[in-house]
């Protein structure tokens, strides 16, 4: 069954129920302000968020009737592009299909031109290979990843408050970011092509050891300059994945907010949310394989087979793009190293550690 918003009014009579329990002084404050509170001082913000959380309720009731009552239906949405409807409707077996294009979404029409494709491919398969289309993220060996070396040429030259190291075999590169990694170091990684869309899965990431929660705090407040609150997503080897999290399905985009095991969840504090769940990416066998190489070699060194990994941007900043993007990023920001595979950056007056 396909239906669009039109057909989805049987279940408004849900929202209404939902929201009777919600303060109405509290949501319409919210719904007022908008989102984001004013003071960043944790017991106002924690004010606001009790308010805001009302918000999900609401709009999380139609996604819950319709899950119910609809097994494999289709549903085109707007709001569900929030990653625990996502969930949600993954493990009810819900197909999603986004169709409006919202102001700064370009997943939207991307999408549909994926599933049509796709579509097309099930109902009239070719012979070959020639223009079958898996999915938007880029592909290629640990060789083929590597940056255009003149780009990354000229944004090292000339500097002398950076050290440079040569690793071409990417073993060696993976070993040394490892090491850093385990010592509590923050990551810039900057590799290949940049992926479609918002999320960072790799190429234009920021990693980190995922164990304490001061990591997490650190990042959020020193790195990023944003709320304490605000989260940090978990990259996980895709067969590890069920072992750590609640996950019906994979997730290689970063787009399902899923449970952690009741026993993984002080293993990996920092980007586990208050409600003991974790944005999470998946890392197959077939994807990205520095980022593979690091997980795998984490869980061999510490027993978890996640890595913090979050946008390689900084406050009110796009994500960096080129070489010389990510140079002037990581200079300015209190990251430890960067990787520019096969170069290793360090800074000759490293930053303070996170507590």
């Amino acid at each position: 069954m396909i239906c669009d918003d039109s057909a989805f009014g049987a279940t408004a009579s849900a929202m209404r129920r939902t929201a009777e329990p919600i303060a109405p002084a509290g949501l319409q404050c919210w719904l007022d302000r908008g989102p984001y509170p004013i003071a960043l001082d944790k017991e106002n913000t924690m004010n606001d968020a009790a308010n805001a959380s009302g918000a999900p309720l609401v709009l999380g009731s139609p996604v819950s009737e319709l899950t119910e009552h609809w097994s494999g239906a289709a549903y085109v949405p707007g709001d569900w592009r929030e990653t625990t409807s996502f969930y949600r409707a993954d493990r009810e077996r819900v197909l999603c299909i986004g169709k409006q294009v919202w102001e700064r979404d370009d997943a939207h029409p991307v999408g549909l031109g994926m599933f049509y494709s796709l579509l097309t491919q099930a109902l009239f398969p070719g012979e070959g290979n020639e223009g079958k289309v898996t999915d938007l993220a880029p592909h290629g060996d640990a060789h083929t990843m590597h940056l255009p070396p003149l780009a990354v040429e000229a944004a090292l030259a000339g500097r002398d408050d950076i050290r440079v190291d040569y690793l071409p075999d990417p073993g060696a590169l993976a070993r040394r970011m490892l090491d850093l990694l385990a010592g509590q170091r923050v990551l810039g990684l900057i590799q290949g092509a940049s992926e479609f869309g918002p999320r960072a899965l790799g190429h234009r990431s920021i990693l980190a050891d995922p164990r304490r929660a001061a990591m997490g705090d650190w990042i959020n407040a020193r790195v990023k300059g944003r709320e304490w609150f605000r989260p940090l997503a978990a990259a996980v080897l895709e067969e590890r994945a069920a072992a750590w999290f609640d996950l019906p399905s994979p997730s290689p985009f970063m787009q399902f907010t899923a449970p952690l095991r009741a026993s993984a969840v002080p293993q990996v504090a920092a980007v586990t949310h208050v409600d003991g769940t974790a944005r999470l990416q998946t890392v197959g066998a077939d994807d990205d394989p520095l980022l593979r190489r690091l997980l795998a070699g984490f869980e061999a060194r510490t027993g978890v087979p996640i890595l913090l990994n979050t946008p390689f941007n900084g406050k009110d900043e796009p994500i960096v793009e080129t070489p010389s993007e990510a140079l002037a990023a990581f200079c300015r920001m209190p990251l430890h190293a960067l990787a520019l595979p096969p170069f290793l950056v360090t800074k000759r007056s490293e930053p303070e550690l996170p507590a």
